[in-house]
């Protein structure tokens, strides 16, 4: 992208506000909220995840086909909901993550894993004990869960899994939560979707919503053309995240992940728990009756798609690992089932059943089609925008 495309992107002067100031003026315009407080930022579950997003950055300027990417700061949004933000401003990329988004991941996967009867291969399951915070249930904004507790007189952040084992599975999910949710923010500003955005509509942003009812796209924008956008960045999302099962198969996982995940095949049966969680917080939905009229597509569709996606870049790089992840999928979803009663939440029969059905539901089938159309005719439009050559 050229200084003057850049000029024109922002209308403003590219050297006039540090990183940190741009990031104030976009939370007044994501309407989120301000800038997370150090004494919340600085804490570490959220350096954590600071350190995750830095390294997430430089592995993506490391990247051999990004020409001329913009500088990109992360940075936390003073919210209890779940939601994150691209955005493109006076030539630097911004990439928010709320505090909800944050609290939520981290919660549910030590909620989870802190269970006996949840995951009991993984680790000492038996050292769990059931606790108050198994009855909370499952909310999208963290105030909730707050209040309750606070009413109990419980710390609002739930205790770490007994088992160090289990501890560190539970930190491994909550990584690779979070390092989906980043990526499909980075793959908006490096795909060229935030440009895109803006010479369309106007509106130098994008967010990434609670689900996919919470906002309606500007009447001037086909919501079918947002919806190919969020699902190009999800692909992204799926292929960085899945890298873990091709480094366990290697052997080149982190030192302290070994006694986590011993197997390509652990490696794939965590992935499917861990991003099928993700997308069972945002609402697991699939409503035909409304999947063409948001910015992004029911999250039960998305998971859907991610899942397929998963399975193509299986095929194409690592095919000897394509029978471990349909055999793991469907072990995954079930125990995703099975825990989410365990922690309080309600998972009806047949909710079950219509997002089962939904795979193969000729409703659900037409409109991936027509997402995938709309991309391939919106592509080298975007390709205009976009730091890299973006492959049909």
């Amino acid at each position: 992208m050229p200084l003057s495309r850049l000029q024109h992107f922002t209308g403003r002067d590219l050297s006039v506000k540090t990183p940190a100031e741009l990031f104030d003026e976009g939370c007044k315009d994501w309407g989120l909220g301000p800038r997370t407080p150090e004494e919340i930022s600085k804490s570490p579950v959220f350096q954590e995840a600071a350190t995750l997003a830095d390294i997430l950055i430089r592995e993506t300027f490391r990247t051999n086909d990004i020409q001329g990417l913009v500088p990109i700061h992360f940075d936390f949004i003073h919210s209890d909901q779940m939601n994150a933000v691209a955005d493109i401003r006076a030539g630097t990329g911004l990439v928010g993550v709320t505090d909800g988004s944050i609290f939520l991941i981290t919660d549910i996967f030590r909620r989870l894993l802190s269970h006996p009867l949840v995951l009991p291969h993984i680790g000492n399951a038996p050292a769990e004990s059931i606790n108050a915070y198994h009855q909370d249930g499952i909310s999208q904004t963290c105030e909730v869960l707050a209040k309750k507790r606070a009413a109990e007189n419980r710390p609002v952040v739930p205790p770490p899994p007994n088992d160090p084992v289990r501890e560190a599975c539970a930190l491994v999910m909550s990584r690779l939560a979070l390092e989906f949710l980043i990526t499909h923010e980075l793959a908006h500003i490096v795909r060229g979707h935030v440009g895109y955005i803006y010479d369309s509509v106007g509106i130098p942003y994008m967010l990434e919503f609670r689900s996919h009812g919470m906002q309606k796209p500007p009447a001037a924008f086909d919501p079918i053309v947002r919806q190919a956008l969020e699902v190009d960045a999800d692909r992204i999302a799926v292929v960085n995240t899945l890298r873990i099962a091709n480094m366990a198969k290697e052997g080149n996982l982190r030192q302290k992940w070994n006694g986590i995940i011993s197997s390509s095949q652990e490696a794939i049966y965590i992935w499917n728990f861990a991003i099928g969680w993700l997308f069972y917080l945002w609402g697991l939905e699939v409503d035909f009756d409304e999947m063409d009229k948001y910015d992004h597509p029911p999250s039960g569709l998305r998971d859907l798609e991610a899942v397929a996606t998963a399975m193509t870049v299986m095929e194409k790089n690592w095919p000897e690992l394509l029978a471990d992840f349909k055999e793991a999928y469907p072990r995954s979803k079930h125990e995703i089932m099975r825990s989410v009663i365990a922690i309080g939440g309600t998972c009806t029969q047949s909710r079950w059943v219509e997002y089962g059905e939904a795979a193969s539901d000729n409703r659900a089938l037409q409109h991936q089609e027509l997402v995938s159309n709309t991309w391939n005719a919106i592509r080298p439009h975007v390709n205009e925008h976009s730091f890299m050559e973006l492959a049909p």
